[in-house]
């Protein structure tokens, strides 16, 4: 698993011009680990948690419908995932989260590789 993260601005409007900081989040999945998602289901597993994006209508949304699920890693495997914040705090939260979560889904993905063996260990 490669994972890139790049942080930028967006601006949006043509009249009223509005700059939002971005970061956008890459992550490279072997083929194996791409096996593995599959055969396990791991698809719907949520890696960041986050709000409505800065340049989206947060009334037209539902809650969790912007998380970042694996799902959403893997199709944007070669572009990136862009999220667009409403304050640079936001978007280190963002990372931050990142940084955290991905060594997790790391061990995720790798426990899932093998089968549980039997063990007997005394107390």
């Amino acid at each position: 698993m490669k994972v890139d993260i790049k942080t930028g601005d967006r601006t949006t409007g043509m009249v009223f011009k509005k700059t939002y900081p971005t970061v956008t989040l890459k992550v490279e999945f072997t083929e194996e680990e791409k096996a593995i998602i599959k055969q396990n289901r791991l698809e719907d597993v949520i890696v960041i948690e986050r709000d409505c994006p800065a340049d989206r209508d947060a009334a037209k949304s539902y809650d969790g419908q912007w998380n970042v699920r694996v799902s959403s890693l893997l199709y944007s495997e070669k572009s990136g995932l862009e999220h667009v914040g409403r304050s640079n705090g936001e978007i280190k939260g963002f990372i931050d989260q990142a940084k955290e979560n991905l060594p997790k889904l790391k061990a995720m993905i790798e426990g899932n590789a093998t089968e549980a063996e039997d063990e007997s260990f005394e107390l």
